[in-house]
């Protein structure tokens, strides 16, 4: 039984290797050049309520970075009430859960400054948490009806429990996962 155990585990794993590839996206890498007296964005397209979009910006200098829904990208350069505003000197990272399902942008503005900003900018996009946990249990479920299909064993308890921290496997008398390990496999795949 430990060996059958051990073998679920890693096939378990497996799959929470591609929930990770399926739920996430990205990272997405560019490169681009922001002219002195001059702004660039960048369309997050339809994102889902709560899905976490985490960005790392490396600037050849100063510049600020502002992230704005599809109203407030209309209203630009009018910041009414950013998702952020910050600046980056030399490198930023962040991550924001995006409160509502629509298309963002993530605008690069070197209006202030005198010389032209090179960029390097890496952003992924993950669904949120409840999301996710619904997805990881819907996987965990068609993985134990395919392994109940394949062996013959006692069956155990398989699932998703919230267990304070992103560690991997919780219980002494079943396998559970914790959802927040989840959202760490889905930000660091």
């Amino acid at each position: 039984m430990a060996k059958f155990k051990r073998t679920a585990l890693l096939a378990l794993s497996f799959c929470l290797f591609w929930l990770g590839v399926l739920e996430a996206k990205g990272p997405v890498m560019l490169s681009l050049d922001v002219p002195p007296g001059k702004w660039k964005a960048v369309r997050l397209k339809d994102l889902p309520k709560d899905a976490v979009v985490a960005v790392a910006v490396e600037s050849s200098g100063e510049i600020s970075v502002v992230l704005l829904d599809s109203p407030g990208y209309g209203r630009f350069p009018t910041l009414e009430r950013p998702l952020l505003l910050g600046q980056v000197e030399k490198t930023l990272s962040f991550s924001v859960s995006v409160p509502a399902a629509d298309s963002y942008f993530l605008v690069f503005d070197n209006r202030s400054a005198q010389q032209t900003r090179a960029l390097s900018v890496a952003v992924r996009a993950a669904r949120g948490g409840v999301d996710q946990i619904q997805a990881a249990d819907a996987i965990l479920r068609r993985f134990e009806q395919e392994l109940h299909q394949l062996f013959i064993f006692e069956p155990f308890a398989l699932g998703i429990e919230r267990c304070g921290a992103p560690k991997a496997f919780t219980g002494a008398k079943s396998v559970d996962l914790c959802a927040e390990y989840v959202y760490h496999l889905l930000l660091d795949s």
